[in-house]
C-alpha cells in the first residue's frame, strides 16, 4: 500500500533572505518549530512524499548533474528533538528521489519500515537556505522484500539453512525408503 503526501513550499524574500512557509495537509508553518510534521501511518508501507516549490521564482531543488550533492539530508533523531541532518547523510528509509526537469518539484519515497522513528531532514536549493522540517515515521513489518533488501547478509544464512534443512530431511527420507521401514504415504 502506498500513500502519496503533498507538500507545498511557498518562499518569500525578506531582505536578502528567504523565508518558507511549508503547507502540509492544510496546516501551515513558517520556521522549524511550526512546520507541520509529515506523520506516516503505521503499516501503510512506502509512502510517496511530493515537494513543489510554489510561485514565480528562480529557486530550485539542488539537483547537481554529477550527483555531488543532494536535494535532501535525512538522519534519524530522537523524537522530540530538532537536531539538523549531517551534509550528505540520506537515511536508508529515504529508497529514491527525482528532481523535475524545472527544478520546482521533488518527489521521494520513504519505506517506512521498521521501528517507528523521527526523521530530521533539509532541502536543499539552489537560489535559497535550506529547509528542516521532519518526517514521523510510522514503521511496520513492510513486507518480504522490503527485509531481504535490508538484510542481505541475513537473508543469505537463513536461506542456506533452509536449503540444508530440506536436503538433510529428503536424504533421511530416501535413505529409510530404501531400507524399506519407510511408513510415510504410498509405503505398505
Amino acid at each position: 500500500m502506498s500513500t502519496d503526501h503533498q507538500v507545498t513550499l511557498t518562499p518569500t524574500v525578506q531582505g536578502s533572505q528567504v523565508q518558507w512557509e511549508m503547507d502540509y495537509g492544510g496546516k501551515k508553518g513558517s520556521n522549524p518549530d511550526s512546520y507541520p510534521v509529515i506523520a506516516l501511518e503505521h503499516d501503510s508501507g512506502p509512502n510517496k512524499i511530493e515537494f513543489t516549490i510554489a510561485g514565480t521564482n528562480n529557486i530550485t531543488f539542488l539537483n547537481p548533474p554529477n550527483k555531488s550533492d543532494k536535494p535532501l539530508y535525512v538522519m534519524e533523531i530522537p523524537k522530540g528533538s530538532h537536531n539538523k541532518p549531517t551534509k550528505g547523510v540520506l537515511n536508508y528509509q529515504i529508497t529514491s528521489w527525482n528532481v523535475s526537469t524545472d527544478g520546482k518539484t521533488l518527489k521521494i519515497t520513504d519505506k517506512n519500515h521498521g521501528a517507528e522513528a523521527t526523521l530530521s531532514y533539509q532541502l536543499n536549493f539552489n537560489n535559497a537556505g535550506p529547509l528542516d522540517p521532519i518526517i514521523q515515521n510510522g514503521g511496520g513489518g513492510g513486507n518480504f522484500y522490503d527485509f531481504i533488501a535490508d538484510h542481505p547478509l541475513e537473508s543469505g544464512i537463513a536461506a542456506l539453512l533452509l536449503i540444508g534443512v530440506l536436503v538433510a530431511f529428503f536424504r533421511r527420507r530416501s535413505a529409510r525408503a530404501r531400507a524399506g521401514n519407510f511408513t510415510g504415504t504410498g509405503a505398505g
